[in-house]
C-alpha cells in the first residue's frame, strides 16, 4: 500500500516538491517481520517450508510475486486518516519492482509530475520502481535492506527509519 500527502513539503532553487509518497509496510509501520511470518504460515498450510531469510529477501514486492492471490490490506496505525489518497494492488496491473503503484499514486494526486513528488520506501524494490519514472526516493533502513544496496539503486537520501527522517527533517530532501 502506498499513501500520499499533498502540500508544500520543501523547496529548492530549481523545483518545489509538492507531495511525498510513502511506502507504508516496513517504512512507516515496522511490519517487516509480520509479512514474513504470514507467508511462512501460508506456505506451511500448503505443505511447504520456506526459510525466513528467503521470504525476507522478497519483502517489498507485491503479494502477487509470491502467490497469484494477494492478502487483504492491513489497516495499521489509522494512517488512512492522515493521507489525501491511497493506492493498493487493486489499482495497478503490476506490483513493484514495476512502477505502476507510483504512477497510480501520482494520478490520484491530480496527475502530479514525478519531479514534484518524492517516494519514501524501505527496500531496493521501492527505489527501483520509483526510479523507472524519475521519482526520487528517500530510503529507510528499517526494511533490513543493506544501505549500500539502497545507495546503489539510486536512493537520494537514506535514514534509519521514519522517526530518524522526522528528527532530521531539515537535513532531508523534503526540506528543500
Amino acid at each position: 500500500m502506498v499513501a500520499a500527502y499533498r502540500g508544500s513539503v520543501g523547496a529548492s532553487l530549481y523545483q518545489m516538491i509538492r507531495a511525498a509518497i510513502f511506502d507504508l509496510d516496513g517504512t512507516l509501520v515496522d511490519s517487516n517481520d509480520l509479512p514474513v511470518q504470514a507467508w511462512q504460515e501460508t506456505f506451511r498450510h500448503f505443505g511447504m517450508e520456506i526459510p525466513s531469510p528467503r521470504l525476507r529477501e522478497q519483502i517489498g514486492k507485491g503479494g502477487d510475486q509470491y502467490l497469484p492471490v494477494f492478502l487483504n490490506d492491513k489497516k495499521l496505525a489509522r494512517v488512512e486518516e492522515l493521507v489525501d489518497s491511497q493506492t493498493t494492488m487493486d489499482d495497478v496491473a503490476h506490483s513493484k519492482p514495476k512502477a505502476d503503484v507510483f504512477i497510480a499514486a501520482l494520478r490520484t494526486l491530480g496527475n502530479l509530475p514525478p519531479e514534484q513528488a518524492i517516494a519514501i520506501g524501505d527496500t531496493s524494490y521501492d527505489v527501483e520502481a520509483a526510479k523507472k519514472i524519475n521519482l526520487s526516493t528517500i530510503a529507510l533502513l528499517c526494511g533490513d535492506c543493506p544501505e549500500d544496496d539502497l545507495r546503489d539503486v539510486g536512493a537520494c537520501a537514506i535514514f534509519r527509519d521514519a522517526a530518524d527522517l522526522l528528527d532530521r527533517y531539515y537535513q532531508s530532501p523534503l526540506a528543500g
